[in-house]
């Protein structure tokens, strides 16, 4: 079983490599029938829903301000 399929089990999915979320940006990906917000802040990657409660808007068009993600709205 290699990396990926043992991440799978334990209720982990690869949505992207490290090397496509630079520090500071947001990223949308779709995990199953779900948008997910990853955020790399200072090298941490951080993982919300996507789509902003308010405004039903894709947070990766937002940005990130003092660690917080800020709705583009």
């Amino acid at each position: 079983m290699d990396q990926r399929d043992d991440n799978e089990t334990k209720g982990y999915v690869q949505a992207l490599a490290l090397t496509e979320l630079p520090d500071g940006e947001l990223r949308s990906v779709r995990v199953g029938h779900s948008v997910v917000l990853l955020a790399n802040v200072g090298g941490t990657i951080h993982a919300i829903g996507g789509i902003c409660t308010h405004e039903q808007e894709d947070l990766a068009d937002g940005e990130i301000d003092d660690g917080c993600v800020v709705c583009p709205m």
